[in-house]
């Protein structure tokens, strides 16, 4: 049981993962900013057009 539920697990990080890379991309910023823990909210900031 405890295997399923793992294997859903991860099934639902790779397709939200998956799906900010897309939405990184379409923005026109690198993809693999989506994976860095910091990085990544400094990059949606800029993409939704906060002012530093």
């Amino acid at each position: 049981m405890g295997a399923i539920i793992s294997i859903i697990y991860l099934a639902f990080v790779v397709f939200i993962t998956a799906g900010v890379w897309k939405t990184f991309v379409k923005a026109g910023q690198p993809g693999w900013a989506c994976l860095v823990p910091i990085y990544n909210v400094y990059v949606m900031g800029q993409i939704g057009g906060v002012k530093n």
